[in-house]
Formats: structure tokens, C-alpha cells, sequence
């Protein structure tokens, strides 16, 4: 009898190690936890962009799912990507402008408060120029180009010859874009000596932000929308939270 209990024993024993090998494997070939694994590797960088991309990438994971067969740790990963979501909303609401007086400092205290710190500003890089492609049509004065639809994309082909030039990363499926949208619009209508393109990240037919798009590969995109301002010179100036400063400046009524 206690030999058949021993064998019994460490047949369960042998049973729970298997279990715990093959746990983490099972994790790792989930995209969903394997996306939140990357969320707190991000946090531990205080790479805040990388978190917000892969939130935006736990969300859409989890809308191509049965809301049924999602597991406990799936709806937890779901519930951490948007909490850091709403961080993103926080900065970009910030960063579009348009807050009342009282807002701009609880938006920024809850996005901090969210993320531990303050995001920081992205550096501008230096890129070289080219000439631009022959053939191109040219900018119409007072009107938004959109170029792309998720293919790659040299930007130089498009600056504007002797004006400053704003490339906007967007996505239909993106709110905040959607917002900025109409205030680039009345930039291009009232300040004819700036050129506005908006490069659309998605390729046709995919639904959601297509952050695995030729072109937000290209940029290496974390999150949208996003600005590259380049100036009259042709010469890269400003991306990030600088162009954003620059942009806002000019939708203020700044020169």
C-alpha cells in the first residue's frame, strides 16, 4: 500500500514539472501575453512609446477573438493596455492642444502618474537629402497631400521647394489623428508658405492601425499621430514632441 502511495507521489510530481516547463512556452507562443511581456520590458526601459504600441497591439489582438474563449491572463493583459492607453490619450490631448487652463496640469499629473515618469522627447534625426523624384505632382497651395497607403516612402520626394514642409503619420482608425486632422487642414488653408502631407500608414483594406505596414516599419512608427517637419531648406528639422512644438506654435497663429 505505501509503495503504490510513493509511486502515486511521484507520478504527480513528474506531472507538475512538466506543467511548470511547459507553462512559459504555452505563454510564449501566445501574441497577447507575449505583448504584455513587452509591455514591462518597455517599462523597464521607460521606452513609453514601445508601451503604447504594444497596448494598441493587445487591443486589436483581442478584437479578432471570441470574447468567450479569452483566458484570465488575456483579459488581464487587456485591462493593463488600456490603462496605459488612457496615458497616450493624456499625452496626445496634451500635445494637440486645445486643453482649458485647468486641464493641461491634471492631464499631465494622471499621464506621469500612469507612467511612473515623464515620457521624454523624441530626438530629431538628421537625414540625408536627395533629389526629388522626377515626375512627382506637385503640392496645390492651400490643400492637404495625403501619399503612402502603407507602401514605403521617401519623404524628400516630397518637401515643398523653399518652404517648410510637415509630414503627418496618421491612420483612419486612429482618434487623435482624426482630431488633428481638420486643424492641419485650416493650417494649409491659412498659411500658404507651409506644405502639409499626411502619410497614411495603413494599407488598403486593413482594418485597425496597420503598425506592420511597409511604411511604419520604414519610420520604425511607435505611435501616431506623428510629425516630421522639415524646413524650407529641405534639410530634416524637427520630429517628435520638437515638431509637435513647432506645429502647435504655427496653429496658435506663430510665425
Amino acid at each position: 500500500m505505501m509503495r503504490q502511495v510513493r509511486v502515486l507521489i511521484g507520478a504527480a510530481v513528474v506531472v507538475g514539472l512538466v506543467l511548470a516547463l511547459a507553462l512559459p512556452v504555452a505563454a510564449q507562443d501566445n501574441p497577447i501575453t507575449a505583448a504584455h511581456a513587452a509591455i514591462k520590458a518597455a517599462l523597464d526601459q521607460k521606452d513609453f512609446n514601445a508601451v503604447w504600441a504594444q497596448s494598441h497591439t493587445i487591443v486589436e489582438l483581442v478584437a479578432k477573438r471570441d470574447a468567450a474563449t479569452l483566458t484570465g491572463p488575456e483579459l488581464y493583459a487587456l485591462g493593463v493596455a488600456h490603462y496605459y492607453l488612457v496615458a497616450e490619450d493624456l499625452n496626445l490631448a496634451l500635445k494637440v492642444g486645445g486643453l482649458a487652463e485647468d486641464q493641461v496640469p491634471k492631464a499631465t499629473a494622471m499621464r506621469d502618474r500612469i507612467m511612473g515618469a515623464e515620457p521624454q522627447a523624441p530626438l530629431a534625426v538628421t537625414v540625408p537629402v536627395t533629389p526629388p523624384a522626377v515626375g512627382l505632382p506637385d503640392a496645390v497651395p492651400g490643400q492637404v497631400r495625403t501619399i503612402s497607403k502603407g507602401q514605403q516612402v521617401t519623404l524628400t520626394d516630397y518637401v515643398a521647394p523653399g518652404k517648410p514642409t510637415v509630414f503627418d503619420f496618421f491612420s483612419e482608425f486612429c482618434p487623435p489623428c482624426r482630431a488633428l486632422s481638420p486643424k492641419l487642414e485650416k493650417l494649409a488653408q491659412t498659411r500658404p508658405d507651409l506644405s502639409i502631407v499626411k502619410v497614411d500608414i495603413n494599407r488598403p483594406g486593413i482594418q485597425g492601425i496597420d503598425w506592420q505596414s511597409p511604411v511604419a516599419r520604414q519610420y520604425k512608427l511607435q505611435g501616431i499621430p506623428h510629425l516630421k517637419v522639415f524646413g524650407a531648406d529641405g534639410k530634416l528639422q524637427a520630429e517628435g514632441d520638437q515638431a509637435w512644438e513647432i506645429v502647435n506654435k504655427w496653429l496658435a497663429g506663430g510665425q
